[in-house]
């Protein structure tokens, strides 16, 4: 599939269980023996949760693959789906392909599953129809009442296995059957090896197609192919090994491609609800940053000798005149302080562990931006056909699914390289937080003011009331006096407690303003 559509780049995101984990060697060694190369490899646990997930999504999201190979059973890959779903990536542009333990059981994982798997390939053993096929159906039903135990392909493979079995045993010299009796009485079993002898070699027409067994393995008669569209499942083609990929069951097309040759399947709805085939891969541009450098016709730069020159031109679209290449850290330095419209550089890009080293280096000026960009990278190269491949394969992928042996590498290269010195000094400067000590000079003018609003205040005051308590004799009770007239004109006045408070000039005041508003006013 992914060849007929002209991808050559996949990802593979698979459980981390003895499922997931062993098809993918053999998986990846078959897209290596037609040009098509695994990007990146994601496992994830049965027991992960939600975010666990997001952050899987997120790195996919970030690389320029969007060809997806999902190989999981149905409860992870429900989750997967519905949480990719919210995260936009069931959208145009990507591509989903599912293998038989999702395909399989669609049905079982509910609508809102389905629903948040539209436009997804999936493919599953074909099981072809028959009148067998048919009569154990009916009686699967009659027999079986609930509505929800619907057999799929394993049922019918089982089904024919016992029979397979039966059958050996029946094969089986009289002699050796009596025994079976007598199994508790049986120590080393003498007819085990001769059943398994007879069924590794026994060939009937089953309810799953015609039973085989090869190197143990029982053989599918083909796979069809199947395509969400709006909660159901629709046939877009078949494979079998004698046509190769079909629109259509026994239909012979050409199978090796070539070029993509759209006729190899019905058109199908991508994700997206689009039927605009997807290209397989984007360029992220920061199965704003990045434009800015380009419009402003900046220069950028980047490792003597590196791949990441291709990266530039090919993908990020950088023109070659825009490239300077540099050979030391050094050099670096030199071409960023100058920047671009000096002879250096506005930006550059390179190997993640070059990139570190260099920050390690010159992290107190520096800092990277943007996304990182999955490419080729370093890699081997070996003869066509060459059988040191798929070892040398499996070795990588076991060292880089080792999370242990990943940290003892990094641990042992990467270790030296020491955090960035904080100059407290130069920190406190440059900070642009504002504390206590940035309004001290507000603080002292409010003060300064303060005071001498209030010792002119009080200098008027004893000017005006000096003269008027120059009676009392006693400083003491000229300054009581001072304090009482001072309390008397304040704006909050003591508020009295009783009437015998009141000052005995306004009691006088008082009792004229009575005595002259005539008799009709009375006073308590």
């Amino acid at each position: 599939m992914v060849q007929a559509y002209g991808w050559h780049e996949v990802v593979l995101l698979y459980e981390e269980t003895e499922y997931g984990s062993g098809l993918i060697p053999y998986l990846t060694d078959e897209f290596q023996q037609f040009d098509i190369r695994v990007s990146f490899r994601f496992s994830i646990s049965p027991n992960s949760g939600n975010l666990t997930f997001l952050k899987m999504l997120n790195k996919v999201m970030a690389m320029q693959t969007r060809v997806i190979v999902v190989h999981m059973t149905s409860s992870l890959g429900a989750k997967l789906f519905l949480l990719a779903k919210e995260a936009t990536m069931i959208s145009e542009g990507y591509a989903w392909i599912i293998t038989d333990g999702l395909s399989s059981l669609l049905d079982p994982m509910g609508a809102e599953v389905i629903g948040s798997m539209q436009g997804v390939l999936g493919i599953r053993p074909y099981i072809a129809q028959s009148k067998s096929l048919e009569n154990f159906k009916r009686r699967w039903k009659r027999r079986v009442q609930s509505g929800s135990t619907k057999l799929i392909f394993y049922g019918y493979w089982a089904y024919d296995t016992v029979w397979a079995l039966a059958k050996s045993v029946e094969m089986v010299p009289q002699s050796y059957q009596r025994n079976v009796s007598q199994i508790p009485e049986i120590r080393v079993s003498a007819i085990g090896r001769m059943i398994r002898n007879k069924l590794v070699k026994i060939k009937f027409k089953g309810l799953g197609g015609n039973f085989s067994l090869v190197r143990g393995q029982l053989q599918s008669s083909g796979f069809e192919i199947i395509n969400v569209v709006d909660k159901m499942e629709k046939v877009v083609g078949y494979w079998t090994p004698e046509n190769g990929l079909t629109p259509e069951l026994g239909k012979s097309v050409k199978a090796t491609y070539s070029t993509r040759l759209y006729h190899v399947l019905k058109p199908p709805i991508w994700p997206g609800n689009t039927k605009a085939e997807p290209r397989g891969w984007t360029t992220p541009v920061d199965v704003v940053d990045i434009n800015e450098l380009k419009m402003n016709g900046h220069f950028v730069g980047y490792e003597t000798g590196s791949f990441v020159k291709d990266l530039l031109v090919k993908q990020l679209h950088f023109s070659e005149s825009k490239l300077r290449n540099y050979g030391t850290a050094e050099e670096f330095d030199e071409a960023l302080t100058k920047g671009s419209q000096n002879g250096g550089v506005g930006a550059i890009f390179g190997a993640q562990h070059c990139v570190e080293l260099f920050l390690s280096k010159y992290c107190d000026k520096y800092m990277t931006a943007g996304p990182t960009y999955k490419t080729d990278g370093l890699g081997f190269a070996f003869p066509q056909g060459s059988p040191l491949v798929a070892y040398i394969s499996r070795a990588i992928l076991s060292v880089a699914e080792n999370k242990s042996k990943m940290d003892a590498l990094e641990q042992k290269y990467f270790s030296q390289q020491k955090a960035c010195p904080i100059d407290v000094e130069r920190t406190m400067v440059s900070s642009d937080s504002l504390s206590l000590y940035s309004f001290g000079g507000l603080f002292i003018i409010t003060a300064v003011a303060s005071l001498c609003s209030l010792i002119i205040y009080f200098t008027k005051f004893l000017q005006s009331r000096w003269n008027a308590v120059g009676a009392v004799h006693s400083v003491r009770s000229k300054i009581s006096e001072l304090v009482k007239r001072f309390v008397d004109q304040s704006p909050y006045p003591v508020p009295a407690t009783n009437v015998a408070t009141v000052s005995t000039s306004q009691s006088v005041e008082a009792l004229a303003n009575v005595g002259n508003e005539g008799d009709d006013t009375v006073v308590n």
